[in-house]
């Protein structure tokens, strides 16, 4: 992802998290937001859910956590 300079207060929150509205910096990517796995809309960290699935293959079985938003949680 290419950082792009911050000219004034419009580009500083083009990024908006999908669940809560909060305003995100394009370059705090991995530190304050990320992107949904599923569905790739930007959420902030306080928003993340994790969805977990068992994984098995022949050599070992592990658990693979994904982050996603609000809308793509899987309800059981």
């Amino acid at each position: 992802m290419k950082v792009i300079p911050i000219r004034n207060h419009e580009d500083a929150c083009a990024i908006v998290c999908s669940d809560c509205g909060r305003g995100m910096l394009a370059q705090d990517i991995g530190k304050k937001w990320n992107k949904c796995e599923f569905c790739n809309d930007p959420i902030c960290i306080s928003c993340s859910h994790y969805m977990r699935a068992l994984v098995q293959n022949i050599w070992r079985d592990y658990i693979s956590v994904r982050r996603v938003c609000k809308k793509c949680v899987i309800k059981f």
